[in-house]
């Protein structure tokens, strides 16, 4: 990213859906458990069915990259905050389990739709 240049809130919101979607993919491929509620374009999740789960070192460095484009986008703090807290909880959620499976403290929900409509 350029200093100074706004990155469009669409590509930021399609890296963070993917990044949910594939954190979702992989806590459920390793403890069998839910980990985001998602809300958003259902044809992304079908995109994403027929994968392999993405290795957490993966999502980690996507999480890593979310959060440092996250100012980038000049949102409403109250939503830029709450994006900050989801994106370190899939990450820290993900960086976990490398080892082991680690269940989550809570389920994460993830409005995709409601960041469109904040741009």
């Amino acid at each position: 990213m350029m200093m100074g240049v706004r990155v469009p809130v669409f590509s930021w919101g399609c890296r963070y859906a993917v990044l949910a979607l594939r954190a979702e993919q992989l806590h459920r491929a390793t403890t069998g458990h839910r980990l985001i509620e998602y809300r958003g374009p259902e044809a992304w999740i079908e995109d994403l069915q027929d994968e392999e789960p993405a290795p957490a070192a993966d999502l980690v460095e996507d999480a890593d990259e979310l959060l440092a484009d996250l100012p980038a986008l000049m949102l409403d703090q109250t939503l830029a905050t709450e994006l900050r807290k989801t994106v370190e909880e899939i990450r820290a959620v993900v960086d976990a389990g490398r080892d082991q499976p680690t269940s989550a403290p809570r389920q994460l929900f993830v409005d995709v739709d409601a960041l469109f409509r904040a741009e």
